[in-house]
């Protein structure tokens, strides 16, 4: 991930680099990103992580997604979104699931195919 300054914020003038996501078969890990309260980036990826950035630093790592399940890409996370509080991802294993506090809070099942994109509203539903 590739994170650069807004023009005369005061911001750095090269890129800052996070590495943490793995490439898989070739192609490029990251698969979606969302900022959090706080300053918070997370990214989102094929490698099955979701990684929490503050800084330009890792600081939590959820997983959930393709745990226990069978079958090729099931960890696959592709999609993030925010209500500014809580943290909702979609993935390949065709669940959505809803994380506060960098814990995972609830898991929605059901889908007959792979989750690729999800939303929250900024008044919590």
């Amino acid at each position: 991930i590739r994170v650069y300054g807004a023009p005369g914020s005061g911001g750095f003038s090269q890129p800052r680099i996070l590495s943490g996501h793995q490439r898989r078969a070739g192609v490029d890990g990251v698969l979606a990103l969302v900022v959090m309260e706080g300053d918070q980036l997370v990214s989102a990826g094929r490698d099955g992580r979701i990684i929490v950035w503050k800084d330009g630093v890792e600081v939590a790592d959820l997983k959930g997604h393709g745990e226990g399940i069978q079958g090729t890409n099931v960890h696959v996370v592709s999609s993030l979104a925010t209500d500014g509080r809580s943290l909702i991802s979609g993935g390949w294993d065709k669940t959505v699931r809803l994380w506060e506090n960098q814990s995972q809070k609830f898991v929605m099942a059901g889908h007959d195919i792979a989750v690729n994109a999800v939303a929250g509203l900024s008044n919590g539903d």
